[in-house]
């Protein structure tokens, strides 16, 4: 594999030859030790581990669905309480303003 170097400015001091590879940044290893992705396990083990993992995907599935249809529902609820609330807020306001046209015909009328 070839190392090929960035071009440099004429004014930029090397410190080896052309042929010299130019050096990479070392990467600061981690104190952690590193984990073992590949452990060997028995084809029955690797079989159960599967089927488990299928099943819980499928009850997680199953509950996000169930716990999608419970919110929808307490938003269909909570839609309808909001739409009754603004009627009757229309309603309330409705009266008043027949209310107040009607006490103001009847004070005209009456000559105050």
């Amino acid at each position: 594999m070839k190392h090929f170097t960035r071009a440099r400015s004429a004014g930029a001091q090397t410190s080896g030859g052309p042929r010299t590879p130019a050096k990479r940044r070392v990467k600061k290893r981690s104190t952690e030790p590193a984990r073992n992705s590949k452990k060997v396990l028995p084809s029955d083990a690797k079989a159960g581990r599967l089927v488990t993992r299928k099943s819980d995907r499928v009850s997680r599935i199953r509950e996000t669905e169930e716990a999608r249809a419970l919110l929808a529902d307490q938003l269909h609820g909570l839609y309808w309480w909001v739409f009754n609330a603004c009627k009757m807020k229309g309603f309330i306001r409705a009266k008043a303003l027949d209310e107040l046209h009607r006490d103001a015909a009847n004070g005209s009328e009456d000559g105050r």
